[in-house]
C-alpha cells in the first residue's frame, strides 16, 4: 500500500509539473471542453497503478 501511495504522489507531482508548464489559457479551454475525460483519465491511471502494484505484490509473495 505504501508503494501505491508513493506512486500516486509521484503521479500527482508529475501532473502538477505538466500543468505548470502549460499556458493557463490552454488549461482553461481544455477543462471546459472535456472535464469528465481529463479527470476520468487521471483516475483511470491511478486505478491501473494500484492494480499493477497489487498484482506485482501477489506475484512476489508466490515465489
Amino acid at each position: 500500500m505504501e508503494k501505491v501511495q508513493k506512486n500516486l504522489s509521484n503521479l500527482e507531482s508529475l501532473t502538477y509539473e505538466l500543468s505548470k508548464n502549460t499556458s493557463p489559457k490552454h488549461i482553461k479551454q481544455s477543462t471546459q471542453d472535456q472535464p469528465k475525460i481529463s479527470t476520468g483519465a487521471v483516475t483511470g491511471i491511478k486505478d491501473r497503478i494500484a492494480k499493477f502494484e497489487a498484482d506485482s505484490d501477489s506475484k512476489i509473495k508466490k515465489y
